[in-house]
């Protein structure tokens, strides 16, 4: 790794790590953030795998694991400078629809993963403007396939009422549900087998989040 690429991830972890600090006790006493199911975070490297119904999701993500979370984020919110530079900085990195569609942005995602950090996705690609799950693209999978780490499952719970589709904000309760990992190992396949395993790898993790959105702790 270069010494720039090295010192800006250093950076950024330092920021994360600092945002995290004073942002848990906020966030608890605002929306009484409940994080479940802790116990199941593995060591790095994995991916963590979320439903996703506002723009605030990631703050909630990053406030519920132990270690600084790299975002998969739309490439056209990178477009402004400073909005750019800012995502930029606490992790997220940009990428369009699709495995194909964006080779490079998947590529850093699983070098990201070799080094032991982890990724974070909603494979859904867009918000719910309904607040159920909706359908998953075979991204999440085939993330998983190429580098081996496992996938982390998370329902946010309450972010929908905080900030529905129609528009506005309020203070509602907010719980961040977090399942058993789901291991698939490094695999050596086909393309034709490559792609119908990812969408079954992701079709597992929908499930997954599925059953957690209906858990009660």
């Amino acid at each position: 790794m270069k010494f720039v690429d090295l010192l800006l991830e250093k950076t950024g972890d330092v920021l994360v790590h600092t945002a995290r600090s004073f942002g848990t006790p906020l966030l608890k006493l605002l929306f009484r953030l409940k994080v479940t199911g802790k116990e199941n975070i593995p060591s790095p490297p994995y991916i963590v795998a979320s439903n996703h119904v506002s723009f605030i999701d990631p703050v909630f993500l990053g406030m519920a694991f132990p270690q600084p979370l790299h975002y998969m984020a739309r490439w056209d919110f990178f477009i402004p400078k400073i909005v750019g530079t800012i995502l930029w900085t606490f992790h997220a990195f940009p990428v369009r629809k699709g495995v194909g569609a964006d080779p490079s942005a998947f590529e850093y995602a699983v070098d990201l993963l070799k080094k032991k950090r982890v990724v974070a996705l909603f494979p859904e690609g867009t918000r719910s403007r309904t607040g159920t799950l909706g359908r998953f693209g075979h991204l999440v999978g085939a993330l998983a396939l190429a580098s081996g780490a496992p996938i982390v499952p998370v329902y946010l719970d309450g972010l929908f009422e905080v900030m529905p589709p129609s528009g506005g904000f309020k203070l509602a309760p907010v719980e961040v549900r977090i399942g058993k990992p789901i291991a698939v190992g490094n695999r050596e396949l086909g393309q034709g087998t490559f792609r119908k395993l990812s969408s079954s790898l992701a079709e597992t993790v929908r499930k997954s989040i599925e059953r957690l959105s209906s858990q009660t702790f």
